[in-house]
């Protein structure tokens, strides 16, 4: 996803005019998405040569990518309650590639009913030309899980801070065209599967050749073993943000996939790059391996 500077924009009338958004439908289906969170008309900025629209207002935010004719081809939001029903419609966006979502699940809107969140919405988008979908410290209901292992087109996922299931995830390790998986550690408020469970079978998918672990500590007994044993045909693995996994383990996992790129976060900025690391690791770590973390990664800066 690419991210633009959000500015605060003029209450004015909502209308997407079709200049902007060039197919009638998808400008129907933006409106609808859009009406009862803004009432101002979105920002316009061009960003490597490809347009985008930004609703924004009172932290809540829909950005929109268009081609060159005026067709939707990616969507994000923040801030904005991904009910089934603003799910469905996006698949009136019917060129679209790339979905994202962040701090979009129920616990953030307390005001609407949990049955509004069922996941069932996803089933809209099984057909779509979706190939991208990254969820972010949002609600994962699994009919929500077992419609993206549906989803046709789908080749990218990233969940972070999202509870999954063992019938989802087993769903989602069938997906014929999946290429790149990057999960993350649960929101803790949310109980669900652990990563743990899950990294053994995320890495035996066969046709993956990238995955992503965020806010992890993996220890060989604790993840890292399995990854090695079932991760043979991956190009890349990435120990991204908070991710800790201490220098003899990373040399052994390199050892044992030496055809694959172990890429890792310097110490360092896995426990002090946000606020959050520390506390999430600690929960996750031993005493002892924590007070280690902290020798490898010095004071704060």
């Amino acid at each position: 996803m690419k991210s633009i500077l959000l500015v605060s924009l003029a209450l004015v009338a909502l209308p997407v005019s079709a200049a902007e958004l060039s197919v009638p439908e998808e400008q129907a289906a933006l409106a609808a998405m859009a009406e009862g969170l803004f009432d101002n008309s979105p920002e316009h900025a061009t960003l490597k040569g490809e347009k985008t629209l930004v609703w924004s207002k009172d932290g809540h935010v829909i950005r929109i990518t268009l081609d060159a004719e005026g067709k939707a081809t990616a969507f994000f939001s923040n801030g904005v309650p991904m009910t089934d029903a603003r799910i469905a419609k996006l698949a009136a966006l019917k060129n679209l590639r790339s979905i994202g979502f962040d701090h979009s699940g129920q616990w953030h809107f307390k005001e609407i009913p949990m049955a509004e969140f069922s996941g069932a919405g996803w089933e809209a988008l099984v057909d779509s030309q979706v190939e991208e979908v990254r969820i972010g410290g949002s609600h994962m209901a699994k009919p929500a899980e077992l419609a993206l292992a549906r989803m046709k087109n789908l080749q990218s996922l990233t969940l972070n801070h999202v509870p999954v299931t063992a019938e989802g995830m087993a769903a989602l390790s069938r997906h014929p065209k999946l290429e790149s998986i990057t999960v993350g550690a649960q929101h803790n408020t949310i109980k669900g599967l652990s990563w743990y469970d899950v990294l053994p079978q995320l890495a035996a998918i066969p046709t993956l050749r990238e995955l992503g672990i965020n806010e992890l500590f993996l220890s060989w007994d604790k993840g890292l073993g399995a990854i090695a044993e079932k991760g043979k045909h991956l190009n890349k693995i990435t120990f991204g943000r908070g991710s800790v996994i201490f220098p003899e383990d990373v040399e052994r996992l390199k050892a044992a996939l030496p055809g694959v790129e172990v890429i890792t976060e310097p110490y360092d900025k896995a426990l002090h790059g946000n606020k959050f690391y520390g506390p999430r690791l600690k929960g996750l770590m031993s005493a002892e391996e924590y007070a280690r973390l902290e020798k490898l990664a010095g004071p704060a800066k």
